[in-house]
C-alpha cells in the first residue's frame, strides 16, 4: 500500500465535483448531542496549557522543516506529555530548557496539567474513545530513583517494568512492543526492535501513548464518495474522495480556506486547513498561520465540501534536532539523568511515530513518543456556494477544545 504524504494538523479542503447533491444537515453543536464536559484547571494550569497551544504549532512547523518531503503525522500532546515526563529525570539546565519551550517555568505546573490530561481527557466525551498511557521499562540490576518513580506514580500513573534489558533484548522488545500495541489498539505495532535495545546497552525506555477514535456529528454519506484526482506534490493520484453539501463550519482568510469537524459532543473537532491554489504547502505552514486558527470565528455556512478518504501509516521520527532546534539542550551529548541512585550516563535520543485515519464515520489514529536511556552507542451580496475541494495538499489539527490540546497535527502532500 503507498504510504501518504502529509503534515497532520486537522484542517480541511475544499473540493469539487460529487455524486450527489442532496443537502447535508447542519452541523451538530454540543446543545444538539450529549452535554459537553469541561474539566477543571488551576490558574496555573491553564496559562500553561495556553502557552502549550505555541508549542503545539512550533513543534509541527519544525518537524516538517527538518522533513520537507511527503507526509508528516504528529502528535504534539503526545510530545508534550512524553516531554513534561522526561524533564522530571534531567539536570537542571536541561530540564529548565524543556520547560521553557512547552511554555512554563515551574516542572511541577507541568507534572499536574499533565495528569489531569491523562485524567480528564478521556472523560470528556462519552461517544468518543480517547486513552493516554505512559510506562517505563528499566534494567533489573538498576534501583528507581524513588523521587523520579514516584513522580511517575503521582502524575503520569506510570507502569513500571524491571526487566533484562541488555541480554534478553528479544524477550523485552517483544514485551515493549505488544504493551504499545495494546495501548494504540493495535493501530502501532512495534516502536523498538531487539537489535536497537542490544545495541543501546539500555538502562531504561520511557513512553508515552496516545490513541483517538471519534465519530463525526455529522458524517459523511458513503454513496456520495467517488474515485476524484488529488494533485499531489510528486504527481496526480485518483484517490477516494468524500463529499457533503450543506452547513459546515466554516472559515474562509486572505490566503487559505478551512472547515471544522465536530466529533461527538463538540469537545473534539479536526481543522481541515486548504491554502490557497499554487500555494507552497511548507511555504504556507512556516508562515505561521496555524498559530491562530484556535482563536478564529467559523461560521456556519452551506458549502460543497470535498475531503479526501485516507489513512498515513506509522513512520519513526527522530525529535532531536526539532528539539534542539526549539531550544532544548542537545540530548544528543551524554548526561547524568537521575532515574536510577545508581550514576548513568546517557546520550538520549526521542522518537516519535504516529498514525491517523480519515473515513465517512470518523477519524481514529494513535501516537508513541519514547526515549531510550542507553549507556552505548547513539540514540454583503450573497456570494456563490463556497466549494472546498481538499484535491491538492493540506494540513490536519484535531484539538480538544477546552485547553486546546492538539492530539494530531499532519502535512499530506500526496496520496
Amino acid at each position: 500500500m503507498k504510504k501518504l504524504i502529509a503534515y497532520v494538523s486537522f484542517l480541511a479542503l475544499f473540493a469539487t465535483g460529487c455524486t450527489s447533491d442532496e443537502p447535508a444537515p447542519s452541523p451538530d453543536s454540543a446543545e444538539d448531542t450529549e452535554a459537553m464536559v469541561n474539566f477543571e484547571l488551576t490558574e496555573a494550569e491553564s496559562r500553561t496549557a495556553t502557552a502549550t497551544q505555541k508549542f503545539n504549532i512550533e513543534f509541527f512547523q519544525t518537524v516538517c522543516a527538518q522533513n520537507n518531503e511527503g507526509n508528516i503525522c504528529t502528535s504534539p500532546l503526545s510530545a508534550s506529555i512524553h516531554l513534561s515526563m522526561f524533564a522530571n529525570s534531567c539536570d537542571e539546565p536541561t530540564r529548565q530548557s524543556i520547560t521553557k519551550a512547552l511554555g512554563c517555568n515551574d516542572i511541577d505546573v507541568l507534572n499536574s496539567l499533565a495528569k489531569k490530561y491523562l485524567t480528564a481527557l478521556p472523560s470528556i466525551d462519552s461517544t468518543a474513545s480517547m486513552a493516554l498511557a505512559n510506562s517505563f521499562w528499566y534494567h533489573q540490576p538498576y534501583t528507581l530513583n524513588p523521587d523520579f518513580s514516584a513522580k511517575l506514580d503521582k502524575y503520569y500513573g506510570g507502569e513500571k517494568f524491571a526487566r533484562d534489558l541488555q541480554n534478553d533484548c528479544k524477550a523485552t522488545s517483544d514485551e515493549i512492543n505488544c504493551w504499545v500495541k495494546d495501548k494504540t489498539k493495535n493501530l502501532i505495532e512495534e516502536i523498538i526492535t531487539e537489535a536497537e535495545l542490544q545495541h543501546a546497552k539500555a538502562a531504561g525506555v520511557l513512553i508515552n501513548a496516545l490513541f483517538f477514535k471519534g465519530a463525526w456529528a455529522n458524517p459523511f454519506k458513503k454513496e456520495n464518495t467517488s474515485k476524484q484526482d488529488f494533485h499531489g506534490s510528486k504527481n496526480i493520484s485518483s484517490i477516494d474522495m468524500m463529499y457533503n453539501n450543506g452547513m459546515q463550519h466554516y472559515l474562509i482568510e486572505d490566503n487559505y480556506q478551512a472547515v471544522k469537524l465536530e466529533f461527538g459532543n463538540g469537545s473534539f473537532s479536526a481543522f481541515v486547513v486548504l491554502p490557497n491554489e499554487g500555494t507552497d504547502i511548507n511555504d504556507f505552514i512556516a508562515s505561521g498561520e496555524l498559530a491562530s486558527l484556535n482563536g478564529k470565528s467559523f461560521i456556519d455556512k452551506g458549502i460543497k465540501f470535498h475531503l479526501p478518504k485516507f489513512k498515513l501509516l506509522p513512520e519513526k521520527l527522530g525529535l532531536n534536532e526539532a528539539y534542539n532546534a526549539l531550544g532544548i539542550e542537545d540530548l544528543s551529548n551524554a548526561r547524568n539523568y537521575a532515574v536510577f541512585t545508581e550514576q548513568v550516563s546517557s546520550a538520549v535520543k526521542i522518537c516519535q511515530m504516529s498514525t491517523i485515519e480519515f473515513n465517512e464515520e470518523g477519524a481514529e489514529g494513535a501516537s508513541v513518543s519514547w526515549n531510550v536511556y542507553p549507556t552505548a552507542g547513539e540514540p454583503g451580496i450573497e456570494p456563490p456556494i463556497p466549494e472546498v475541494n481538499v484535491n491538492r495538499p493540506f494540513i490536519i489539527l484535531i484539538n480538544e477544545k477546552t485547553t486546546g490540546a492538539c492530539l494530531f497535527a499532519a502535512r499530506i502532500t500526496d496520496l
